[in-house]
């Protein structure tokens, strides 16, 4: 949550304890009218010191009418809930567990007591009790897309790839979304643990669960390619970077550094794999040749073509080639030894950007949000 939505956030919380309170004293007082629709002037004062950032002023007024009115559940989770926004995990957690051990807690709060209280776990980093508050909500069917999503984000932090799948296959049965991209990633995480394990035949398997659940997931692709390397299949490796150039120019970057480290930079194959794939795919010369400057990868004789016509065409670059009569190598060496041209991987969702390639932002944590960003530095 960013910060400047956190006031906002604390007057719709105290707002909501209010209207709480007035449910309550209807309830209580309905031959009362006027005493019954009129908050104390606590609530104002509370309200007050939040427009104005004084938090520990407006829990100290909230703290007040708890003791005075302990009836009110609703007072207990603003302040539960402000508790946590502010880090002290322990006190929300106290809070909410005294909620739960009341006999006479209305059902209606008792769900919202339990989520609410493994929200303070999850806060707290403890994350096996806030998974069993969480597990048993989704049983009870209690705010159970939501829990869902919390158990997701648990597995995901815990690389529990497995029960991350289970948990996002149920939440799909519930909410609409982008789910099968979402699990196809879940699977590539699971093939990489395999590939860490030297355990091919795991990463063949997990990679097939992933083509099954969405074939448009470029990662598959590329995971199957550097796969195919693995048992020394090259035409197949070849096959399928060729298949992501052209599906996905933008990843030339990535593709390129992939076939630099296992193919001959003068093989035959990969130069007629290279003309074939701009042939299908006019976009990708301008990203081949910026991903050439900026990893210095330019040995290939298509490579090398096809970023000498980039510097040609280039209304900067091409005044600089003229300094050195023409000479595009030296040019492209030059701009890659002095860190003119960067490779840099950056987030569309949020902007977070990176010298290596994440598949989940570490920021946001969307899955496959990042793109490489190269920069030339005498231009951009």
């Amino acid at each position: 949550m960013a910060t400047e939505s956190i006031p906002l956030l604390l007057i719709l919380l105290v707002v909501a304890a209010a209207s709480g309170w007035l449910v309550a004293k209807l309830t209580a007082r309905r031959s009362d009218s006027r005493s019954a629709t009129v908050p104390p002037v606590e609530f104002y004062r509370g309200l007050n010191h939040i427009l104005h950032d004084e938090s520990d002023k407006a829990i100290t007024l909230l703290q007040s009418l708890a003791q005075s009115d302990s009836g009110t559940a609703e007072i207990h989770f603003a302040l539960g809930t402000l508790f946590r926004q502010r880090g002290e995990t322990d006190r929300a957690i106290r809070i909410h567990q005294n909620l739960l051990a009341k006999p006479d807690l209305a059902r209606r709060y008792r769900g919202q007591a339990l989520f609410a209280l493994a929200e303070d776990y999850l806060k707290a980093g403890l994350f096996d009790r806030a998974e069993t508050l969480f597990v048993q909500l989704v049983e009870e069917g209690v705010r159970r897309a939501d829990a869902c999503r919390k158990l997701v984000s648990i597995y995901e932090r815990q690389n529990d790839w497995d029960q991350a799948v289970e948990t996002r296959q149920r939440l799909a049965r519930l909410v609409p979304g982008a789910h099968d991209e979402i699990i196809a990633q879940y699977h590539c995480e699971r093939a990489q643990q395999a590939r860490d394990a030297n355990d091919l035949a795991g990463m063949r398997d997990a990679l097939k669960q992933a083509q099954k659940v969405s074939r448009g997931v470029v990662r598959g692709a590329l995971m199957r390619a550097d796969l195919a390397i693995l048992r020394n299949d090259a035409p197949l490796a070849l096959k399928l970077y060729r298949r992501v150039l052209e599906s996905s120019p933008e990843l030339a970057a990535v593709v390129l550094l992939r076939l630099h480290g296992c193919f001959d930079p003068a093989a035959p194959e990969l130069s007629r794999a290279l003309r074939d794939s701009l042939k299908r795919q006019p976009a990708l010369a301008g990203h081949l040749a910026r991903a050439a400057l900026a990893t210095g990868l330019t040995k290939n004789a298509v490579v090398a073509e096809t970023t000498g016509a980039f510097l040609h065409n280039h209304p900067v670059l091409s005044g600089l080639s003229e300094n050195l009569e023409g000479n595009y190598t030296e040019l492209n060496t030059m701009l890659h030894s002095l860190g003119l041209a960067t490779l840099s991987f950056r987030c569309r969702e949020c902007g977070y950007r990176a010298t290596e390639l994440n598949w989940q932002c570490p920021a946001c944590l969307e899955w496959d949000s990042a793109r490489p960003e190269i920069a030339l530095t005498v231009t951009d």
